[in-house]
């Protein structure tokens, strides 16, 4: 199966890495969004890998190249926010590129000693999609994430789009 483009991220208070990439899981040739972790914590020796859970790409377009990140959480200093930002790898409608965001959080104890098996279920993960309204207008974005690591659960985008300009793939 295809898969790379690896994200991770370390959780403060227990070291564990927490790791995401895509992959097609299934064989449905559908690319999807995989995260684990190593659970460093509970022996404190790297390499106790968890099995990966999955986000399968069933609607919308085909989301890849994950970036994963770390911040605050407005649930309070006992907790962490995990991010992971990937983008549409489908054409428009026109057979444009157009990567819109899928924004993918989650918030987890931040403590010694804790389960953090909830974070390989997507069930367990609040989603929002990003620029996908710019996607009939056939306007790409080049956008950079930033997590707010001074007001908890904030985020910004930024960076530049491209708009198509007549549907041939010029920029304008």
């Amino acid at each position: 199966a295809w898969q790379g483009y690896g994200g991770i991220v370390v959780h403060p208070a227990t070291g564990n890495a927490i790791a995401s990439w895509h992959e097609d899981d299934d064989g449905d040739g559908i690319t999807d969004i995989a995260i684990c972790y190593d659970d460093f914590d509970a022996s404190e020796t790297p390499g106790a890998w968890e099995d990966a859970g999955y986000s399968y790409n069933e609607e919308g377009g085909e989301y890849i190249w994950p970036y994963t990140y770390i911040g605050p959480s407005p649930e309070g200093n006992d907790y962490v926010r995990v991010y992971i930002v990937h983008n549409n790898a489908e054409s428009n409608d026109a057979d444009l590129p157009c990567e819109d965001v899928h924004l993918f959080y989650t918030d987890i104890e931040n403590a010694n000693g804790i389960d953090m098996e909830d974070i390989l279920d997507f069930d367990n993960w609040d989603s929002v999609l990003i620029f996908d309204d710019w996607r009939e207008k056939s306007i790409r974005p080049f956008q950079a994430f930033a997590v707010d690591h001074t007001t908890p659960g904030k985020v910004s985008f930024s960076g530049n789009a491209a708009a198509h300009a007549d549907g041939q793939g010029e920029h304008g």
